[in-house]
C-alpha cells in the first residue's frame, strides 16, 4: 500500500451485491457484505445522518425531499 498523494481519486461503489473500492480508477479490493455496505454509506446517506446538510446534497434532494 502506498501513500496517499495529491490528486488521488477514491472511489467506493456498492452494486447491490459487493463494495469495491478504486484509487485513480484501479481495483484495490471487493467486499461482498451488504451490511458493511449499509453501516458505511449509511454514515453520510441514512435518514438519521449526523450531518444532514450534506447527505441533502450527495443525493441532490431539496428541502421539500
Amino acid at each position: 500500500m502506498r501513500s496517499v498523494r495529491t490528486g488521488d481519486r477514491y472511489s467506493m461503489r456498492y452494486d447491490g451485491a459487493r463494495i469495491s473500492l478504486r484509487l485513480n480508477g484501479e481495483l484495490l479490493t471487493e467486499i461482498e457484505t451488504p451490511e458493511l455496505a449499509r453501516a458505511y454509506f449509511g454514515i453520510w446517506l441514512d435518514e438519521n445522518s449526523l450531518a444532514p446538510d450534506l447527505r441533502r446534497q450527495l443525493l441532490a434532494l431539496t428541502e421539500a425531499d
